[in-house]
């Protein structure tokens, strides 16, 4: 809860700071949809830890549902959400920044099933979660700077 409302709580502020007008109901459904897309990513970094986790006999998500649970609870996240967004949040808000966030956590989260499933080194999987976020950030940049960004928002 405190990880998911903590990106709601930075989505909404940087969506708040824009200039002009903004539609807020437009702003709240982005905030919920990046916050809930970047906490997914989010839990497929942390299921690397889910044994150590379990071992230490934390409650956390990861040591609950395994490493590959996790990581599944991700993925189904990021097509559920993926789908929101290219099913309506698209048509309403418009704009590629959506489209790439919605793409991006999607297949990163692809690549932490992978890498899940194929049982490698936490350290390969963390090299792979640490060039992921850097990839969904500098690619939302991107498309803020080059291309269309939400048109509604």
């Amino acid at each position: 809860l405190s990880a998911g409302g903590g990106y709601f709580a930075l989505w909404m502020a940087g969506l708040s700071s824009r200039p002009g007008n903004s539609n807020f109901d437009a702003c709240l459904f982005l905030a919920f949809f990046c916050a809930s897309l970047e906490y997914a990513v989010f839990l497929g970094e942390c299921a690397t830890d889910a044994e150590e986790e379990k071992m230490a006999a934390l409650q956390t998500l990861p040591a609950i549902l395994g490493r590959l649970g996790a990581v599944f609870a991700a993925w189904i996240s990021c097509l559920l959400l993926a789908i929101s967004w290219f099913g309506f949040g698209r048509a309403w808000i418009g704009g590629s920044f959506g489209d790439w966030y919605a793409i991006s956590s999607l297949a990163i989260c692809s690549g932490f099933l992978y890498f899940a499933k194929m049982s490698y080194s936490p350290a390969v999987w963390g090299k792979f979660a640490d060039l992921s976020f850097w990839i969904i950030r500098l690619g939302g940049l991107t498309v803020l700077l080059f291309a269309q960004g939400a048109q509604n928002v």
